[in-house]
Parts: structure tokens; C-alpha cells; sequence
């Protein structure tokens, strides 16, 4: 199994994530560190570094680090060479223009990904204003009111490093 980690941030190291995909991968864990690079969190000014970082050949599963680097999604899929649909799974649309002259942002990649991608078929997210009115309402009922301020669902809470372990569960079926 081929598994890549790109790591900006460290969060790996501090969720004890790493040493658990090392072994669970082994020879097929591709880890790429960036967290010397600057210019990544939530914006992307170091695009050239980070791909001249990647390997040629892509792995199916793919951990990105935070949501904080979700414009990687972008950059991987442009690597795509077959006709693939996205689905995002966020609390946040991430289909924003760009805030500040065309930078690559973690809210603007999806639409970056549909105006520079030829293989992208079509985008399905699920989270922002996509919760179910079947939801119950109210605090503590875990549907559309048990939101913190300013999000508009509580569908997608989860402890990341399960999330993580799950992922990789899933993938060697």
C-alpha cells in the first residue's frame, strides 16, 4: 500500500499519527515535509516548492494536514490524468474567490480546481449548506442548531485522527 503524507504544519507528530502510518505503510509511505516552508498556512505563495517537492507518481491516499492546507487538494488533482468528481466534505464551501490578488487560498481552491481542471467532472459538497432539513433543530440534538457560531452544521464533527485511521482502514479493501 502507497500512502503520502505532506506535512506543513507537525500536527502529524502531535497526534502520534505518524509513527502509526510508519507502520502501518512501511515501504509505502511517501512523507514529504514542509514545514520549513513559508508562505502555506491558509495561503499558498510557495506553490512552486511544494510541487517540485511531490514524487512523479501519486498514491491514491493522500493526507494533506490540516484544513488550514486544503488547497493541496488543487494541487494534487491537477496531477489527475482521468476525468474524476470531487466530493468535499466541510464545514466551509472553500469556493471563494481569492482574497487577495489570485493566491491560492484553503477557501478558494475549489473554485481554482474548477477553472484550471480539465479532468473534474463535477463537485458535490456536503457540510455548509448542505445539511438536511430532516436534522433535528436545537442544542444538543448533534443536528442543524448544535452549530458554533457562524457555521451552519454540526454534522461533520470528528476527532481527526480517527478519521485518519479510518481512511487508511478503508483503503486496503
Amino acid at each position: 500500500m502507497s500512502v503520502l503524507v505532506t506535512d506543513f504544519s507537525g500536527t502529524y507528530a502531535a497526534q502520534g499519527f505518524l509513527p502509526w502510518l510508519q507502520e502501518q505503510a512501511g515501504e509505502g509511505l511517501i512523507y514529504r515535509d514542509f514545514t520549513h516552508l513559508e508562505g502555506t498556512c491558509c495561503y499558498c505563495d510557495a506553490q512552486k516548492e511544494i510541487n517540485e517537492g511531490l514524487p512523479a507518481a501519486l498514491p491514491r491516499l493522500r493526507f494533506i494536514d490540516s484544513g488550514d492546507y486544503h488547497y493541496m487538494s488543487h494541487l494534487l488533482a491537477l496531477r489527475e490524468t482521468q476525468p474524476f468528481h470531487l466530493v468535499l466534505l466541510d464545514h466551509h464551501p472553500d469556493n471563494q474567490e481569492p482574497a487577495f490578488g489570485g493566491v491560492l487560498s484553503c477557501g478558494s481552491w475549489v473554485s481554482a480546481m474548477q477553472a484550471e481542471n480539465p479532468q473534474l467532472r463535477s463537485v458535490l459538497a456536503i457540510g455548509p449548506d448542505a445539511c438536511p432539513e430532516s436534522l433535528p433543530e436545537g442544542p444538543g440534538t448533534g443536528g442543524r442548531g448544535d452549530c458554533a457560531a457562524g457555521e451552519k452544521c454540526g454534522i461533520l464533527e470528528a476527532e481527526t485522527g480517527r478519521i485518519n485511521r479510518e481512511l487508511l482502514r478503508l483503503s486496503r479493501k
